[in-house]
């Protein structure tokens, strides 16, 4: 065959593997989809909202994955999706059409926030009026948080005007590294931070910015342990006074300068943010105790009712252990809140020491 006649050829082969590739896409040489490679997707609706697709049968090819969407009326709210969707909780979601598939948006009548908010306050109440730990504790989400919060103005106070000079006058005072440290040995977990600020005052001396730095940081953290401390007592023990006796009756008796490994274990766990201690959530059941000696517990929501700040919702307590009480030494508390599924849960348990409360830690000191 020559040269010629090859050339001529080519155009002609060309040709017949286009002609190939057009009947492979079209079906007839048995690639691509066909009639039987499609699936039907069944959209449903309950309640009132709009849907993508929209409600009825939609043919679709095999394996394709459809974007679902959900939009709730007026008055309205998203609940759930019925069917072999990616997420079942949210509004937008995809399904897989490798068969033939029903999916169902189900949509809720949507409740007054504040209104639902209300209602779960007075669970709250009721459950913390009946002394019923497990009932106050099946209204907290999984990752609830307690917190101790303290007054801006009152903890300014305490840590600025109060501890930090008092740290530094005691080193100033303290003959030697050992006789310092030895002093502030009664706070577990504080040595290695107050060896750092023993070295940085005798380097740089009291106004330098890391030693006042320092200061403040051993002084937020003995505030820590005596605030962790005032909230263990045994309730059952007189006042606040009772407090060192409580932790020796549960140390080892032949160590009863010791705390227990559990308190321990919550100072260390325990942080700050901002005028916010928070503690592990298993201390919680330490307050309740407490709570529940108080006799003829009242608590009185805020009139307000609950507020939005910030985009969290939240909603304020007033705890009045006998009506004899005085207003400033009431236990005031905050009440977090989180969406769950179709309701909502308490997110987190914060109470204020307030000015009532600090006169009291103060006249029976730890």
């Amino acid at each position: 065959m020559g040269d010629e006649e090859v050339g001529k050829r080519k155009p002609v082969l060309g040709l017949s593997l286009l002609l190939v590739v057009v009947l492979s896409l079209t079906g007839f040489l048995g690639g691509g989809k066909t009639s039987g490679d499609k699936v039907t997707l069944t959209v449903a609706i309950t309640g009132e909202g709009s849907l993508v697709p929209k409600v009825g049968k939609h043919e679709y090819s095999k394996d394709t994955v459809v974007d679902l969407k959900a939009e709730p009326a007026d008055n309205w709210q998203f609940s759930h999706w019925d069917g072999d969707v990616a997420e079942t909780n949210a509004a937008e979601t995809s399904i897989k059409m490798d068969g033939d598939k029903s999916v169902r948006a189900v949509f809720v009548e949507a409740v007054d926030v504040s209104t639902a908010l209300s209602s779960l306050t007075a669970e709250f109440v009721a459950a913390m009026e009946a002394k019923d730990a497990e009932a106050v504790l099946e209204l907290f989400a999984s990752d609830f948080e307690f917190g101790a919060f303290v007054e801006k103005d009152l903890f300014d106070e305490l840590i600025d005007n109060q501890m930090v000079p008092e740290l530094l006058d005691f080193i100033e005072d303290a003959d030697s590294k050992e006789d310092f440290l030895y002093g502030i040995e009664m706070f577990p977990g504080l040595a290695e931070l107050a060896s750092e600020l023993w070295d940085a005052y005798a380097a740089e001396g009291a106004d330098h910015p890391e030693v006042q730095r320092l200061a403040r940081e051993c002084s937020l953290y003995v505030l820590k342990i005596e605030m962790i401390l005032y909230l263990a007592q045994d309730p059952g023990d007189e006042g606040v006074g009772g407090i060192q006796a409580a932790l020796s009756a549960a140390a080892d008796e032949d160590n009863d300068d010791e705390l227990p490994e559990q308190i321990i274990e919550w100072i260390e766990n325990s942080v700050w943010r901002d005028e916010t201690l928070f503690i592990p959530v298993e201390f919680f059941a330490h307050f309740l105790n407490m709570v529940f000696m108080a006799p003829d517990l009242t608590i009185v929501p805020a009139e307000s009712g609950p507020e939005q700040i910030g985009g969290v919702w939240s909603h304020a307590l007033a705890f009045q252990p006998s009506e004899d009480a005085e207003p400033e030494a009431y236990l005031e508390a905050v009440l977090r809140f989180s969406q769950a599924g179709d309701g909502w849960q308490i997110q987190g348990f914060e109470f204020d020491f307030t000015p009532g409360l600090q006169d009291m830690f103060e006249d029976e000191p730890v």
